[in-house]
């Protein structure tokens, strides 16, 4: 039966994890925390990229939820906005076939308010879009990171 991994029982283990993943090298953090090289280096091999990884997989879900909900909520608006818009423009149509300026400008001026309001999500949802190619490149970016460090490390 193998044995518990020491790191993983260590009392400051979070300690431990994030000077591994900050890049420290195995010998100051075995000095530091009294363990031994070859006991990090095992540790981070079979325990801390999954517990990154799940940690990744996680964070990843969470800003997914709220990047949907996010999403759903602008659409909501945009759909609300475009409603107004028609809806002002069936007015206007309407008091300018009664001859009645005062509605009709009323109804423009809704119209306007409701066009600025849709291009405001416009402009919302293609800040959304430009963040979410932002962050794929940077969690790639974070990955090759991690991948060069353990690359390093075996060297």
């Amino acid at each position: 039966m193998a044995r518990p991994c020491s790191v993983c029982r260590h009392p400051r283990r979070a300690e431990i994890d994030q000077a591994l993943v900050a890049g420290a090298s195995f010998r100051d953090v075995a000095g530091r925390f009294g363990t031994s090289k070859s006991a990090l280096e095992r540790h981070r091999r079979e325990h801390l990229s999954t517990a990154i990884a799940r940690a990744h997989e996680e964070q990843a879900a969470t800003e997914a939820t709220h990047g949907e909900a996010l999403d759903a909520l602008v659409s909501e608006q945009a759909a609300r906005a475009d409603r107004l818009f028609v809806e002002a423009e069936r007015i206007m149509r309407a008091a300018r076939r009664r001859k009645d300026p005062d509605t009709a400008l009323a109804a423009i001026r809704a119209a306007a308010i409701a066009l600025r309001e849709g291009t405001r999500n416009q402009a919302l949802r293609a800040t959304l879009a430009n963040a979410g190619e932002a962050k794929a490149r940077e969690e790639r970016l974070i990955a090759l990171e991690e991948e060069l460090r353990s690359l390093h490390h075996a060297v």
